[in-house]
């Protein structure tokens, strides 16, 4: 496992736009109905829904079940984007989504903040040594997002390690639903379907309980810390308690065209532990 410094793990994390796949619960029961909640600003708030014509390659599969929803399958309620879905045969079920890739221009004051508060270093250091922290920036950004879920209680090893083929996603290398406390967690981070080795990964963590510490001056919680993909694209971790797991990451590159600046590729991957 390795972890970052401890300045960097103590940065405040304070924009609120980060995408999460989730449900109620994601232990679930055979042939029955449910609903995805695509959460858009932090794991515990969605700030506004996702417009279903932004959602692309939307695909729910398990063992002997695939569902490629439409853009009217979706629908809003409460600032998030939902879609309603019945389970198939028990296992373990991957769920993705990804939006299409959006313009967004920032004054140079503002793009330095948000790549120091969202962890994007390497693109702050770039930008330092190459004398641009006084350029406004362009950045095209795209979320690619997971959910893994277990429908009933037979655990199976395909779906969940399935590779969805977004731009930058998480695969389990491990089953999730086969970790108790105390168990090491094990996913491997992919880009362009190649390993991505020294990216800045979030890990974070929810108890069941709603009365979980949060700090509301801040849109992540501070039971995130950070740590760095190894040469092999992967991140490890002890699961320490029971709840709510995600990682998330972003993958920026400089480009050079006309229009934009700066490529973003936005991940996150959900589970649970009971």
């Amino acid at each position: 496992m390795k972890y970052l410094i401890s300045g960097i793990a103590a940065f405040l994390i304070f924009t609120a736009h980060d995408l999460f796949l989730k449900t109620e619960h994601f232990h679930l029961r055979p042939d029955t109905e449910y609903e995805l909640l695509l959460v858009n600003g932090s794991f515990d708030k969605s700030e506004n829904a996702v417009n279903s014509d932004r959602i692309i390659h939307p695909i729910i599969k398990g063992p002997d079940y695939e569902m490629i929803p439409s853009v009217n399958d979706w629908y809003d309620a409460d600032n998030t984007a939902h879609l309603k879905f019945k389970t198939g045969d028990p296992g373990t079920y991957v769920a993705g989504v990804s939006t299409k890739p959006r313009p967004i221009q920032l004054s140079a004051d503002d793009f330095n903040d948000y790549l120091k508060h969202d962890g994007v270093l390497n693109i702050l250091t770039f930008r330092k040594e190459h004398g641009l922290m006084k350029e406004d920036a362009t950045e095209l950004y795209a979320k690619h997002v997971k959910a893994i879920l277990q429908v009933g209680d037979e655990i199976t090893h395909h779906h969940y390690s399935e590779v969805l083929d977004y731009p930058v996603e998480f695969i389990p290398v491990v089953n999730p639903y086969e970790l108790s406390m105390g168990g090491i967690a094990e996913f491997k981070l992919l880009a362009n379907s190649k390993t991505l080795a020294d990216q800045l990964v979030y890990v974070g963590h929810r108890p069941f309980e709603e009365d979980h510490d949060h700090d509301e001056e801040t849109d992540h919680d501070p039971m995130e810390y950070p740590l760095l993909t190894n040469s092999e694209g992967i991140v490890r971790f002890m699961i320490s308690e029971k709840g709510y797991w995600y990682l998330r990451t972003i993958h920026m590159v400089p480009v050079e065209t006309d229009s934009v600046d700066y490529i973003s590729d936005w991940a996150t991957l959900t589970f649970e532990i009971d």
